[in-house]
């Protein structure tokens, strides 16, 4: 609908001081509430870090990664070829099935429950199957033949432990099926000196934001609820001072006038 030029003018200035009134009162709630804003922050930041500890206390989170070599190699009784990149990508890739496979599995925790982890760990361990599924995690570059298995348990000698024996058992598990000797273990899994989960500074970045959000919607609430019940919010929340009022017009005396 068109509009004439000092309609126009007037209702731009009123959307431009609407707007500017808004900013205002942004800045007015922040500036009159900053230190139960930081209040809120600081709270949640404590809660985060409280939760943090709790959690590392009752069931931290261990991770330990050992590193294994597959490559291929020249075999006259084979139709591999050395320079096949998809064959070195399937290779790879039947490797780590076999490697999370039931019977890689099964030999695993014969390991895990003999002398020699006793020996060298201080206990045995007994996971399920289902555990070490889980809990074990695989990695693979596409321009490297470095297999990266990770393991996660609740202790770090528990994790070193299962991920050194699973992938023992995948390096007799393949020789004995595929007999070849084209697989390398880089790097044993060490144990971790620090847990992987829960993080304390991420908790207590997380807390803190929380608690900020909700200190904000909590006064974004409040201030929304009073702009609209109590007349004198401008001068009491934003200290503007109230010029006057305008009356509103019944329609029967619009009509009486007409």
């Amino acid at each position: 609908m068109p509009c004439l030029e000092d309609g126009c003018e007037t209702l731009n200035a009123f959307k431009e001081l609407r707007k500017s009134f808004d900013l205002y009162r942004l800045f007015a709630i922040i500036r009159h509430n900053i230190t139960k804003m930081v209040k809120a922050t600081a709270i949640g930041a404590l809660l985060g870090y409280l939760v943090s500890l709790i959690w590392l206390a009752l069931a931290p989170q261990y991770v330990a990664s050992a590193d294994v070599l597959v490559y291929l190699k020249d075999d006259p009784n084979t139709s591999l070829v050395v320079n096949d990149h998809q064959a070195e990508v399937n290779l790879i890739t039947s490797y780590k099935d076999i490697m999370t496979s039931p019977s890689v599995l099964m030999q695993a925790q014969k390991m895990l429950a003999s002398q020699a982890t006793k020996d060298k760990y201080g206990k045995t361990y007994h996971p399920s199957l289902g555990q070490l599924r889980n809990n074990t995690y695989l990695n693979s570059n596409a321009s490297s033949h470095v297999l990266t298995l990770t393991y996660k348990a609740g202790s770090p000698q528990e994790a070193a432990a299962t991920a050194n024996a699973i992938v023992d058992a995948f390096k007799q598990k393949a020789i004995n099926l595929f007999n070849v000797n084209n697989i390398s273990i880089l790097s044993a899994a060490s144990q971790p000196a620090r847990p992987s989960f829960p993080n304390k500074r991420t908790f207590t970045i997380i807390g803190a934001a929380v608690g900020l959000a909700l200190e904000a919607l909590y006064l974004s609430l409040r201030e929304y609820v009073a702009s609209g019940a109590d007349d004198q919010y401008l001068s009491k929340r934003l200290h503007l001072h109230k010029l006057g009022s305008i009356a509103s017009i019944p329609n029967n005396s619009r009509k009486k006038a007409k």
